[in-house]
């Protein structure tokens, strides 16, 4: 059967978004684009019970797993800080989907070792119709003016006051205390008279400066959630809410609730295209991947990144992450989200899950390394950071990235990009990096345990025209790596299934990729005892390879018969040939073809093709050969009749 093929271009002079947009359209032509998604918790506005645990000292969970909701919410994940044996704050790890605001989640004990279950009333990803911004002044020793839902707030020094509005209405206080010294912040819900501002008891959400105290006139705001409805307090972080101002935020009509959506089957889960992401220093796309949509762990979340090759801004690399689980959205103030902590979700656009199983060793929702949108630091943790796939970065030229589709597994997809305008003497002068990700199942490992996080690059070792034919399959096995750590422990995200081919030595040390050479039959050399060989026979363009001398007394030569000739199309090409058992065989739509050409210097193209026959035509995607005496070497084909 033949392939399908397209081609998305990006016109001179192009930009990193430029190839971010590049990369939506190609994923979505190629149906890589998980169907969108929406009901994400982003944060957690009470604890109805439980808040007593059993145990002592400091203990941490990550990837909690709930055991049920009031709703029909599924997959969200929770981590839990306990100090002492108790409930020291709890975070949003994993936002799920399909939860409703307000909903109840539950959080059994054996979770978090504790003596009682938890139940959580959470806050999802929305907006509300009708939504009324109001603003306040705090003045002396809580005085207060300003307006909400009733109309004027007043209020005179010692005494408290209420200020009522909406979940999704926005409240700004401005503060302009005079000589007070003290930090302000919003507080609760649950509070009591006592209570002074802490990291346990802030709103999450809230927008303030921490270390800025009253007499800066600073402001701080708030919009809660849905789901966020009670009674809270502005608070100082020395004295209780006695008098302080209270808030008392009602819940909003159900109907003017609008739940935000991410990702589509068109269009990136995350991407700095749209939203908050259009901030980014990094232009990203995060890739919702679907392998089997009915295991745990069957959706692989792919990053990338144009990057330049130290992983600064740049547009000549591209860079990639992957794993299981990722969140979204930012809804809470990431210079200090530690501040805020209890209920929060920590630093937002990043990976979640379970450090060093998920994510690398050291990272987790609290730690901003691995913010792909913001931080350089993220190269460190990238799957390919040594060998990245290349643009060419010929901005003054049309970029294509071209998209070749099995028709027999389509769920195998070839990228390659090209400048099909830039002169060329050779095709590794106007094509660069090629690609595959991994997409597949198999007996060897169930994805509700693991999930698939490889990816494979497909690379010409040394270009230029007078040197050995080789193609290189360079398989990063894992979706992020942190081999530079310190610690014990080092190295990937190791619940990777294809991690199982990958040895870790007595340090953690583990090997980032694994390549897997095939060197061309046809070029004359003496072949590389460590490469794979291509089968090859032709007595007529490598006599040598066919001649005999059947008379001793002769110099005279024959050739082998015609039957000897195999100029082979070489199908059945494994995903990685170092790695048994092997996983997944490529298609046989996709082959290589080892051939010798009469003409030296040819020029072969990306796009060129080959026919076997007028029933059997290759298009080539990437190639390696030598252009001297004759022009040989090895292609990598697709067949389109």
């Amino acid at each position: 059967m033949a392939i399908t093929q397209n081609t998305f271009s990006i016109s001179p002079t192009w930009t990193s978004t430029d190839l971010i947009t590049q990369f939506q359209d190609a994923f979505s032509w190629a149906g890589q684009h998980g169907a969108g998604e929406s009901g994400n918790i982003v944060g957690v506005s009470t604890f109805t019970s439980g808040l007593v645990a059993s145990g002592s000292g400091s203990e941490m969970f990550y990837d909690v797993v709930p055991s049920g909701s009031s709703g029909i919410g599924t997959n969200a994940r929770f981590v839990i800080s306990k100090e002492s044996g108790q409930i020291a704050w709890l975070n949003v790890h994993t936002c799920g989907t399909g939860y409703t605001a307000g909903e109840i989640v539950t959080i059994p004990a054996s979770e978090f070792n504790g003596s009682a279950d938890i139940n959580c009333t959470v806050s999802v990803a929305a907006t509300v119709t009708g939504a009324i911004s109001y603003a306040c002044t705090l003045t002396n020793y809580y005085e207060c003016a300003g307006e909400d839902r009733n109309g004027a707030v007043l209020s005179t020094s010692g005494v408290s006051t209420t200020i009522t509005i909406k979940e999704g209405d926005t409240i700004e206080f401005t503060h302009n205390t005079n000589s007070y010294t003290y930090y302000f912040n919003i507080v609760g819900p649950g509070v009591t008279s006592t209570a002074a501002a802490s990291h346990g008891n802030r709103v999450w959400n809230g927008e303030y400066d921490d270390n800025t105290p009253g007499t800066y006139s600073t402001k701080c705001s708030w919009t809660p959630l849905p789901g966020q409805a009670g009674e809270y307090y502005i608070a100082d972080d020395n004295t209780g809410v006695a008098s302080a101002p209270k808030i008392v935020v009602e819940p909003c009509t159900y109907s003017d609730i609008n739940v935000i959506s991410v990702g589509s089957s068109t269009t990136f889960y995350d991407s700095s295209l749209v939203g908050v992401g259009t901030t980014a220093t990094y232009p990203y796309g995060v890739l919702k991947h679907v392998i089997d949509e009915t295991k745990d762990f069957g959706t692989t979340f792919r990053a990338v990144s144009p990057r330049s090759y130290d992983g600064n801004t740049g547009l000549t690399d591209i860079m990639m992450w992957a794993g299981p689980r990722y969140f979204p959205h930012n809804y809470q103030r990431q210079a200090e989200p530690f501040y805020h902590r209890n209920g929060g979700h920590g630093y937002g656009q990043r990976y979640g899950g379970e450090r060093n199983l998920d994510t690398a060793y050291d990272i987790d929702h609290n730690s901003g390394l691995l913010q792909i949108p913001y931080s350089i630091n993220a190269d460190d943790y990238s799957q390919n950071e040594y060998t990245m796939p290349k643009t060419g970065g010929n901005t003054g030229y049309q970029l294509d990235l071209n998209v070749y589709r099995s028709s027999l597994d389509p769920n195998f997809v070839v990228y390659s990009y090209k400048a099909p305008t830039l002169s060329s003497t050779h095709l590794n002068s106007n094509s660069f990096g090629c690609w595959f990700f991994h997409d597949y199942t198999t007996s060897i490992w169930d994805l509700d345990d693991q999930f698939l996080g490889g990816m494979t690059q497909i690379e010409i070792p040394y270009t230029g025209n007078t040197t050995i034919p080789e193609i290189m399959f360079r398989t990063y096995p894992h979706g992020m790596i942190n081999e530079y750590s310190s610690y014990i422990g080092r190295g990937p995200n190791k619940r990777s299934a294809e991690f199982g081919y990958m040895s870790l030595d007595d340090s953690g040390y583990c090997s980032k990729y694994k390549v897997q050479y095939f060197e061309s039959t046809a070029y004359p050399e003496q072949q590389n005892h460590t490469t794979t060989s291509i089968y090859y026979r032709n007595r007529v363009d490598a006599p040598l390879r066919s001649n005999n001398e059947r008379n001793t007394t002769s110099t005279s030569q024959e050739l082998m018969p015609s039957s000897t000739d195999f100029n082979a199309v070489i199908k059945g090409i494994p995903l990685q040939a170092k790695w048994l058992p092997m996983p997944y065989f490529i298609p046989d739509d996709f082959v290589f073809i080892d051939f010798n050409y009469g003409t030296p210097s040819a020029n072969i193209q990306q796009g060129d093709t080959v026919t076997v026959s007028g029933s059997e035509i290759y298009t080539v995607i990437t190639g390696s050969y030598n252009q001297t005496n004759r022009t040989r070497g090895l292609l990598f084909c697709a067949r389109t009749t």
